[in-house]
C-alpha cells in the first residue's frame, strides 16, 4: 500500500519558502473572560431594600452658571469607572426599625410630630431625625445580617450620589419633566413626610431624587 505523505506544517511551508510572507507566531492570546452580567435589582432581605444597578459613565456635576449655591462651581465631568448598587427609596421607617431596632422618626406615632400624621401608617414613610453615625451603624448591621463583607454596604460617595441625582424627573418618557412631577416639596408636603415611591422614579428607576 503506497504511504500517504505527512502533511506539512503551513506555518514551516511559510518560514522556509521566500514566495510566502513571514508570520512569526509566537502565542495565541486567550480570548477575553465573558462580561459578568450583573442583575438590575438585588433585594436585601432583611429590611426588604430594593437596590437599582446604576450604570457606569460620566456626568456633569455641579450647578450651571447662575445657579445653585456658590459651592457647586464650576460644573465639571465626573466619571464613575464601574457600576454599582443603589437603594431605589429612601429607607423606610420600619426598614430602619428591623435593622437598628428604634425609630428616631418625628413624623412617627411616639415622635414629636405625631399629631401631624395622627391616624396615619408611617412604616412607608422615610426615617428622619438620623445622624450620620447612626446612618453608618445602619450600614454595618444591614451588611452584618445579610452576611456581606464589611463596608460593602456604605453611604454614597459624593459623585455617586450626584450621578444617581442626574437621572432627571421623567415626564412622559423624555426625562425632563417638571420637577414637581417626581419630588416632593414644601409647597405640596402639607408639612409632613409621605410614602415613598408614590411619584415618578428618575431615569435610573430611583424615587424621590432631584435632577
Amino acid at each position: 500500500m503506497e504511504k500517504k505523505p505527512a502533511k506539512e506544517d503551513p506555518i514551516k511551508v511559510a518560514s522556509t519558502n521566500p514566495a510566502v510572507p513571514v508570520v512569526s507566531v509566537t502565542k495565541i492570546p486567550p480570548p477575553p473572560p465573558p462580561e459578568v452580567v450583573l442583575p438590575s435589582e438585588l433585594t436585601l432581605k432583611t429590611a426588604e431594600v430594593t437596590l437599582v444597578l446604576i450604570p457606569k459613565g460620566t456626568f456633569p456635576m455641579g450647578s450651571a452658571d447662575g445657579e445653585g449655591d456658590p459651592n457647586e462651581h464650576p460644573r465639571h465631568e465626573v466619571s464613575i469607572s464601574r457600576p454599582y448598587y443603589m437603594g431605589r427609596t429612601e429607607v423606610t421607617q420600619e426598614q430602619y426599625e428591623r435593622v437598628m431596632d428604634v425609630n428616631p422618626s418625628y413624623f412617627f406615632k411616639s415622635g414629636m410630630g405625631a399629631e401631624r400624621v395622627a391616624g396615619l401608617a408611617t412604616n412607608t414613610h422615610p426615617v428622619e431625625q438620623v445622624g450620620y453615625d447612626d446612618a453608618q451603624e445602619f450600614c454595618r448591621k444591614l451588611a452584618l445580617r445579610e452576611n456581606l463583607p464589611e463596608g460593602s454596604i456604605r453611604l454614597p460617595t459624593e459623585a455617586r450620589n450626584g450621578n444617581m441625582r442626574h437621572g432627571r424627573i421623567r415626564s412622559d418618557g423624555d426625562g425632563r419633566g417638571p420637577l414637581a412631577a417626581g419630588l416632593g416639596s414644601r409647597k405640596n408636603s402639607r408639612g409632613q413626610t409621605h410614602p415613598v415611591a408614590v411619584k415618578r422614579p428618575n431615569a435610573f428607576q430611583l424615587f424621590d431624587m432631584g435632577g
